[in-house]
């Protein structure tokens, strides 16, 4: 397969974004006024998170993406020993973030796309109304509508496919019978169906955003085999997997796209 000789699908995805800022440095001494060690940065680097991640990922498929996100940012800042790459703690800076501007949905907007998603963190950009108008039109334009969620109650994620960890499953409520669920299980692989797509081992340096770009994959998959489910997961599996395999948030590059096509 040939992702440059593919359709181009058009994927509207809404949902939080983030900056993930990585602090790189090392501690080599400990503080004269406490016992606690002494951070020396040595370099500064930021990524896109959350549902940018998501969009980046999936213009690395040849997609065209239209992304609705927050304004007002979120940042994520990781405190990281370069020497180990090391992540020391994390800080997370939150204001409050503005919701969605939804006056422009309709079925005609909707209808333009192939496939939506929701990468929902759950921060405030989205109420449990946006999400519904969502999926209602994404259902009255037989449009296929994926979700990532941090909710616990998923009752309003009516006729999605919805994407979660091992430990979201455990603990949320209200999947309806209309949809269905995908659970990623690490190293595992993930279930759909109660059946498990295993996956291969590899080396994992760093699980931050592999679930967006398992959920790119996903979605990009799904509409290139026509609808077909097992196939799709199977690839996001090997996609997340390239993803463990580097640090911080990933992006897919046009080289592990071509081996992982090819």
């Amino acid at each position: 397969m040939d992702i440059r000789q593919q359709k181009q699908y058009k994927i509207l995805v809404v949902g939080d974004a983030c900056s993930d800022v990585y602090v790189f440095g090392a501690c080599s001494r400990l503080s004269p006024e406490a016992p606690v060690p002494v951070f020396v940065k040595t370099r500064e680097e930021t990524r896109r998170g959350m549902s940018e991640n998501v969009s980046n990922n999936l213009k690395s498929f040849n997609c065209e993406v239209t992304l609705h996100h927050n304004t007002n940012d979120i940042i994520k800042k990781r405190i990281v020993d370069e020497k180990f790459n090391q992540h020391l703690i994390r800080i997370d800076e939150e204001s409050n973030i503005d919701r969605i501007d939804t006056s422009g949905f309709n079925s005609d907007y909707i209808g333009k796309f192939d496939a939506v998603i929701i990468s929902d963190y759950n921060k405030g950009f989205l109420f449990d109304e946006d999400i519904r108008l969502l999926t209602n039109l994404a259902k009255s334009c037989n449009i296929p509508i994926f979700a990532d969620t941090k909710r616990k109650n998923l009752s309003n994620f009516v006729g999605t496919v919805l994407k979660l960890n091992k430990a979201e499953s455990a603990s949320s409520h209200g999947i309806s019978e209309c949809s269905t669920s995908i659970v990623t299980l690490g190293k595992e692989g993930a279930m759909w169906n109660e059946r498990i797509f295993p996956v291969e081992e590899s080396e994992v340096h760093d699980v931050c955003g592999a679930g967006d770009v398992f959920l790119s994959a996903l979605v990009f998959m799904y509409l290139e085999s026509n609808r077909n489910m097992s196939k799709s997961i199977n690839f996001a599996n090997k996609c997340a997997s390239v993803s463990v395999g580097h640090f911080g948030t990933y992006c897919l590059s046009k080289g592990d796209i071509d081996d992982l096509c090819f």
